[in-house]
């Protein structure tokens, strides 16, 4: 990996090191990522039988188990951070075996959707813990004056390792869909033993991630020694920063906004546009090839200007891309390609910024409780618009207001997601100092 330009700034080799560790081990976290959640969890729920409700759910399984984020942050303050994140990572993709075993064999049973809801559940529960002590690590690790910068590196470096990911999946998948039945139209359904070879690649991404952050640095710090009951109360503590109130007002009304679109973006290509999964790979790649494009420059701006303002632009431009995939059917497609390249750009720059935003809350010994009430709020917000979504789609008609259930949710998903531009401009609505401070130096994914 070439020498990021911010890396000059940090004159510590230890520091160094493990700063490009952080930005390695995100390309492992993002083919993960690929790996386990969005069209693959599609597949899955579609090869088990299950339907539009089904996705729904595990996919709101993962943004429900955010709500571990607050035990995930009283072990964080209390213990090794690095340990920790070792730990809950490898736990949370070793959790993928029995799933990907029994679907080699090709003989899940009817059991198979409790399967597939009991591993998501207990890969994002460990996920949360890692994700938690993580956050509050790289905190620790960055210098303040680099952080958008840095962030803006990792996130290149990530996308990178996602499109890797993103090819090797719509292969399988895409082959295995053709393979399952002859049919003209594909619908998404793969064998078995396809998804099985992905669960395994989760499990043996894992052992990369461990090593490379086994060789990452922890700063020395002290850890916490105050009970249980006084670790709550710290928590609830930090609900009346008003810095932190504001942001958790964003994220909810993020959550709420983007799920019922986020939901069935998959299942659009494949049942109304009947693209498969080749067609979902070409967007993910041009998302990939705009985001690198851009990241560095995110980065640099939310560096000099601050993450409020970059993230209420991110977030009225997101809002257009629901409206796009509302326009697409199997005949007209190019607003699909206007919508990677936006998502690219815009999901990059509304990353950057949100994950920067809340390190500068608070003091950095209550950073993992600010991390934790942030995933929350989105987490908790983002699953019940997600189950909401799904019960609407299972009772709707197929011709509701005459363009279905699904372009329905995706223009309520693109207006909302739009408003929320005027909540993040507010994030620095009054002088608070630890606001300022933060966005001075620096700032979804």
């Amino acid at each position: 990996m070439p020498r990021p330009s911010f890396l000059s700034e940090v004159r510590d080799p230890a520091q160094r090191r493990t700063l490009r560790r952080f930005a390695l081990e995100g390309a492992a976290s993002e083919c993960v990522l690929w790996l386990t959640s969005g069209s693959v969890l599609t597949a899955w729920a579609l090869a088990l039988g299950g339907d539009a409700g089904t996705v729904s759910s595990v996919q709101s399984i993962s943004t429900a188990a955010q709500a571990m984020h607050v035990p995930a942050a009283m072990a964080s303050a209390r213990g090794s951070r690095k340990r920790l994140v070792l730990a809950a990572m490898l736990v949370a993709r070793l959790a993928w075996l029995p799933l990907a075993a029994l679907a080699l064999l090709g003989d899940v049973g009817p059991a198979g959707r409790a399967l597939l809801l009991a591993t998501c559940a207990i890969a994002s529960i460990f996920s949360m813990f890692a994700q938690n002590a993580q956050g509050s690590w790289i905190g620790d690790a960055v210098p303040p004056s680099v952080r958008g910068r840095f962030f803006g590196t990792r996130t290149w470096v990530a996308a990178l390792g996602g499109s890797v990911a993103a090819l090797l999946i719509a292969t399988l998948l895409d082959r295995g869909d053709r393979l399952e039945v002859a049919r003209e139209a594909s619908d998404g359904r793969v064998p078995l033993p396809v998804l099985g070879v992905l669960g395994v690649l989760v499990v043996g991404l894992g052992a990369i991630s461990t090593l490379l952050l086994r060789g990452a640095d922890e700063h020395t710090r002290d850890a916490s020694t105050e009970s249980l009951s006084s670790s709550l109360a710290r928590a609830r503590t930090q609900l009346a920063d008003p810095a932190l109130r504001r942001f958790l007002r964003y994220q909810i009304l993020w959550g709420i906004a983007v799920a019922p679109g986020a939901a069935f973006f998959t299942m659009h290509v494949l049942t109304t546009m009947h693209g498969g999964y080749r067609l979902i790979a070409a967007h993910g790649i041009v998302v990939v090839v705009t985001r690198v494009m851009s990241a560095h420059v995110w980065g640099a701006r939310v560096d000099r200007f601050g993450a409020s303002r970059e993230l209420a632009l991110c977030s009225l431009g997101i809002g257009v891309m629901p409206l796009l995939w509302s326009v697409c059917d199997e005949h007209t497609w190019w607003p699909l390609a206007l919508d990677a390249v936006l998502s690219g750009v815009l999901w990059g720059g509304q990353q950057i910024a949100v994950s920067a935003h809340p390190l500068g809350i608070g003091k950095p010994e209550d950073r993992p409780y600010v991390l934790a009430w942030s995933s929350l709020a989105l987490g908790l917000s983002w699953a019940g618009a997600s189950l909401v979504a799904g019960s609407l789609v299972r009772v709707l008609p197929d011709d509701v207001l005459g363009i279905g259930p699904f372009r329905l949710l995706f223009v309520f998903s693109g207006l909302a997601r739009a408003s929320c531009a005027w909540w993040a401009l507010k994030l620095n609505a009054s002088p608070a100092p630890t606001i300022v401070s933060g966005e001075a130096t620096r700032s979804h994914a």
